[in-house]
């Protein structure tokens, strides 16, 4: 089995630390919800779709929804670890805490709105796995419709935020 952890403490605080060791999984997948219950809650089916591993964790972060997301994550779904925190943190503050939550060897950021394909998951760990120098991978986005949804721009030339951003955008 392997674990995580160590035998020595580095918090730093006066009183002694119980460190717990932590069974290694392979991925985790974190997921921020933010009036989104539903929708959520589709793409935590998907991921169990579309994988047909159970070494790996889910996690969402709730930012404070007040519509019916609370039940649904609590109800509804099984196995996930939810965290609420009560208020909006921001989505970077959620995944943080998360992060430092999770035990995954990989960490798959998902938003609510993802569903994940047949296999995505296995092809994304099988290019980590054979690739031991990127640090980053992102699946391919595709619309309802089959096409791909384009996620990287160019970046915009100076002469473009000019004219969107003065009295020239309103000229034809």
């Amino acid at each position: 089995m392997n674990l995580l952890g160590s035998s020595r403490c580095f918090c730093k605080k006066e009183e002694s630390c119980i460190i717990e060791f932590m069974e290694k999984i392979k991925f985790s997948i974190v997921i921020v919800n933010y009036y989104s219950g539903l929708l959520t809650k589709a793409c935590i089916q998907s991921v169990r779709r579309s994988c047909d591993r159970d070494d790996y964790e889910i996690f969402v972060v709730d930012n404070d929804s007040h519509d019916d997301s609370r039940e649904i994550l609590t109800s509804e779904v099984e196995n996930v670890r939810v965290k609420f925190t009560g208020k909006n943190l921001g989505y970077a503050k959620a995944v943080n805490i998360a992060l430092n939550e999770t035990r995954g060897e990989y960490i798959i950021l998902l938003n609510p709105d993802i569903i994940v394909l047949k296999d995505g998951i296995n092809e994304l760990l099988k290019f980590m796995d054979s690739h031991p120098k990127a640090g980053i991978a992102g699946g391919q986005l595709i619309n309802p419709n089959g096409t791909i949804q384009e996620s990287a721009f160019r970046f915009y030339q100076p002469m473009t935020i000019l004219y969107r951003r003065t009295f020239f955008r309103h000229l034809p």
